[in-house]
């Protein structure tokens, strides 16, 4: 029955997707053929090549060619702002209609007028979104422990939502571990989803290995497992990790040095599972270490920030992309409680970094939000 009821949802999303694509062909069109009548012949071409795209995003979703998946990608954050823009248009438009700053038979000139700045509006965002998607930005926070746990006085360089196999999320991987190291960082913590869903769309495997082999931190690097992190190439995921030097803490808990105790937890929602590990309570394992150590705990999706009390010092986590795209940045400030940086729940609670992340999911692509190394100093 399940099964059922997903094959019908996915119907459903995939029709609704197809209209949205219909309507934003019409639009399109229509602002084209007022200002070049020539074209009015021609209209069905135009809604072809948005229906392709349409087709292209939805593809570069399975294991298809690269240059498939890059077609899909940038057809994804088009798509996303010709939608946002032209909804908006139509809703002014409709606006001035009722208050008759505008006759209700449109004038030509309004609407290729619209149509242009609609236009120029996606071009702009999706051409700064790409550009600025590549530009790693770096982000420092200095955490003071509780009254009476000993400062590990170490610095954590952090980052999350790497997304291997995702559109060029391979080309910032050298750059990326540069800056880590330049960091002279005392632990590496991976926030969780290293991977894009699939370990077989990383095109250079033993790149992305030897680039990950190259970070230099006092006391190792660690990992947490995403909600992409998981499905059919799980085996593959952990090889890969342990063959970087990447230690994976699967609702475990190590004592770094003496000095720090780090967690790091399961994902709860992985896609296509964590093969048979699931995601359990750690407090017994917290309850066992020493009271003067210091806690930091890696959690990929900052939504369970309540599962811990006074004996955590700080919760690192990632996931949210801070929206990655705007508006999205507004939406993940509703739906977490801390969606992107410093926050504390209560006041004797842990203290909180949730990163906006390395990669980027879907389109390559970021607006409001920054592609980051985070930096922690912990005192």
């Amino acid at each position: 029955m399940n099964s059922i009821w997903t094959i019908v949802m996915m119907i459903v999303f995939i029709a609704i997707f197809l209209l949205l694509h219909v309507y934003i062909a019409k639009r399109f069109t229509t602002g084209l053929v007022a200002l070049f009548p020539r074209l009015k012949g021609k209209r069905r071409i135009f809604y072809s090549l948005f229906l392709l795209g349409a087709v292209s995003i939805i593809v570069s979703f399975f294991s298809v060619p690269y240059f498939l998946k890059v077609i899909g990608a940038y057809a994804m954050g088009i798509f996303v702002y010709f939608l946002l823009f032209f909804v908006v248009a139509d809703v002014l438009v409709a606006l001035a209609k009722l208050v008759r700053l505008v006759p209700k038979r449109v004038p030509n000139g309004v609407t290729i007028g619209v149509w242009g700045a609609v236009v120029v509006l996606t071009c702009s965002f999706v051409l700064y979104g790409s550009i600025h998607a590549m530009n790693i930005q770096e982000k420092a926070y200095t955490i003071i422990t509780k009254e009476g746990v000993k400062s590990p006085d170490m610095k954590i360089v952090m980052v999350s939502d790497v997304h291997l196999g995702a559109v060029q999320s391979e080309r910032r991987l050298t750059e990326m571990v540069e800056r880590m190291n330049a960091q002279n960082p005392d632990v590496v913590c991976i926030v969780g989803d290293l991977f894009n869903d699939d370990f077989d769309s990383i095109r250079d495997v033993a790149a992305a290995k030897k680039a990950f082999q190259q970070i230099d931190a006092t006391y190792g690097v660690y990992a947490v497992l995403g909600n992409h992190d998981g499905g059919d190439t799980f085996d593959e995921m952990l090889a890969f990790m342990e063959e970087s030097q990447i230690h994976v803490l699967k609702d475990e808990v190590t004592v770094i040095d003496g000095r720090l105790a780090l967690a790091g937890r399961l994902d709860p929602s992985p896609i296509g599972g964590f093969g048979k590990l699931e995601r359990h309570s750690i407090q017994s394992k917290l309850d066992a270490l020493d009271d003067t150590l210091p806690v930091v705990v890696m959690d990929h999706t900052p939504n369970h920030l309540q599962e811990y009390g006074e004996d955590v010092d700080l919760i690192v986590s990632g996931h949210t992309h801070k929206g990655q795209i705007f508006p999205g940045n507004y939406i993940t400030s509703l739906v977490f409680d801390i969606d992107y940086g410093y926050g504390q729940l209560k006041k004797d609670g842990p203290q909180v970094v949730v990163s906006s992340g390395i990669g980027t999911w879907g389109m390559p692509m970021r607006v409001g939000s920054d592609s980051e190394i985070v930096t922690i100093e912990l005192d």
